[in-house]
């Protein structure tokens, strides 16, 4: 392994050479005077005699060489033990260099050791990394202005709101049209065992929230029928996507033709949201549709912030928090029972993909900590007790537009949970600091993202879940973007 940087360091105990190498990894090759050593000879001496007893001697008053003639073995590892301890400390207070944590493992391995001659022995341990100084004026930001809220988005929200206080009505005798909702078994027959990809899941018929393979199979069933056809992603479908889920032989059941009742727009609806009239409710989501419009556009200005200080920002990451990273990740993935059947299915180069595909997430999010850390550390931003305030819900319809992210009771939470909020807390705050203090730059400078693979969401409006692999979605965690809407036809 070849050093980053060497220096020569030395006091009146030891003379240090300190090397620099990859992966925040230092080495401290020690030679330690012999006065040093015959000190440290003494405190096992020492040790050693308080632990044992000798008949006609008190612990502690044991003399030397009996220590030595019948403890010579524990002896020896003690003294070891002590010149690795003492050598350490002084090397320490000469080189300051800081240990990643407090669980650093620090690797030593003792090359020889005499009263005569001192000693020399090398350690290893990983550091902090060195991560370079951010000029908030050269951090560009994509300059995006935030949806105009006018009268068709708080109708569209209101449409919503009356779907999600709608009732069911089952449909009999009737063959399928446009707009009706049903609700499906969906089969992929090319399994073996065929394998029930969805179950009892509803849908609206129409092409926004279907694709095209079943909107043509489904229009003219009635309940109880079954029809096999190929799901074929739509052509507008992320290229990814298609990629993980090519066509397949599937059978769907009809199991019901369904119809929703909606209430009407009166004082009567707007009260279930927690407001006393329509006009209230109209106000008040005007309101909140600008906030969350103001949100989306902060949200795509830390992506594009977060991307640029990746890529430009270089420094070597320390490997075991990258392994604990990426096993963080894995845990969450296999976890995850539609991951769990998607990789029943995955061919080998597929495995070794997603596994390169996590160690890249990892180390992305593992540099963007230490690059906000330092920020917030230069710009003097620090975490709050406000700022680890749940989200402030006054009204069930406050609770439509909070992000679930920021939906928690920090002291409730685990001591896990609690650092993974306090991280991005902490990203966040760097972030709306440089949104700030950077460079705005037109939003078509923003560089073209890779298609990302769909969300539950997505997967299920274009019926990708045909299979239990098409059904998992990239389980890299993302940053909410807004408050879901609950549409009838998701329920």
């Amino acid at each position: 392994m070849t050093s980053l940087e060497d220096k020569n360091l030395k006091s009146n105990s030891v003379d240090v050479t300190v090397s620099k190498k990859p992966n925040c990894l230092v080495e401290l090759v020690v030679k330690a005077s012999p006065d040093l050593v015959k000190s440290c000879y003494k405190k096992a001496i020492r040790s050693i005699a308080k632990q044992v007893s000798i008949p006609g001697f008190r612990k502690g008053k044991a003399p030397d060489n009996l220590i030595e003639k019948n403890y010579h073995r524990h002896l020896e590892d003690k003294w070891k033990q002590e010149i690795a301890d003492e050598s350490f400390k002084e090397t320490q207070q000469l080189a300051k260099i800081p240990l990643l944590n407090g669980n650093a493992r620090i690797s030593f391995d003792m090359k020889n050791h005499s009263k005569e001659d001192g000693a020399e022995m090398t350690f290893a341990f990983e550091t902090e990394p060195d991560v370079p100084p951010v000029d908030p004026k050269t951090v560009e930001v994509v300059d995006i202005e935030p949806e105009v809220i006018g009268g068709k988005q708080v109708d569209e929200t209101i449409e919503q709101i009356r779907s999600f206080f709608g009732t069911w009505e089952i449909v009999e005798d009737k063959a399928v049209e446009q707009d009706d909702y049903v609700t499906v078994d969906i089969f992929n027959i090319e399994a073996d065992p065929e394998e029930k990809a969805l179950a009892n899941t509803r849908f609206k018929v129409n092409r926004e929230n279907m694709a095209q393979w079943m909107y043509d199979l489904v229009v003219g069933m009635k309940k109880g029928d079954a029809k096999e056809g190929v799901s074929t992603p739509d052509e507008d479908a992320p290229e990814e996507f298609k990629n993980e889920n090519p066509p397949k032989k599937v059978r769907v059941e009809l199991l019901t033709i369904q119809k929703l009742n909606l209430p009407e727009v009166d004082d009567e609806l707007a009260k279930k949201v927690g407001v006393s009239s329509v006009d209230e409710m109209k106000t008040r989501l005007q309101t909140l549709l600008e906030k969350r419009a103001q949100k989306e556009v902060k949200d795509r200005q830390r992506d594009f912030i977060a991307d640029k200080l990746v890529e430009t920002c270089s420094f070597d990451l320390p490997e075991s928090i990258i392994q604990k990273e990426v096993q963080f990740r894995v845990k969450q993935m296999t976890n995850d029972p539609q991951y769990q059947e998607r990789l029943k299915t995955m061919s080998e180069e597929e495995k070794k993909e997603s596994v390169e595909n996590i160690k890249q997430h990892a180390n992305n999010a593992v540099r963007l900590f230490y690059i906000c850390r330092k920020i917030c550390e230069e710009q003097k931003l620090d975490v709050t007790p406000d700022d680890l305030s749940p989200a402030k819900m006054e009204t069930p319809l406050d609770a439509m537009f909070v992000d679930r992210n920021d939906f928690y009771d920090y002291k409730s939470l685990s001591q896990e949970q609690q650092a993974i909020v306090l991280s991005r807390v902490m990203l966040h705050k760097a972030e709306d600091f440089l949104i700030e203090a950077g460079t705005k730059v037109p939003e078509e400078k923003k560089p073209a993202k890779k298609a990302k693979a769909p969300t539950k969401k997505a997967a299920k409006k274009a019926t990708k879940k045909t299979s239990k692999k098409a059904a998992s979605s990239d389980a890299t965690p993302t940053k909410k973007r807004a408050a879901p809407k609950k549409k009838a036809s998701e329920d």
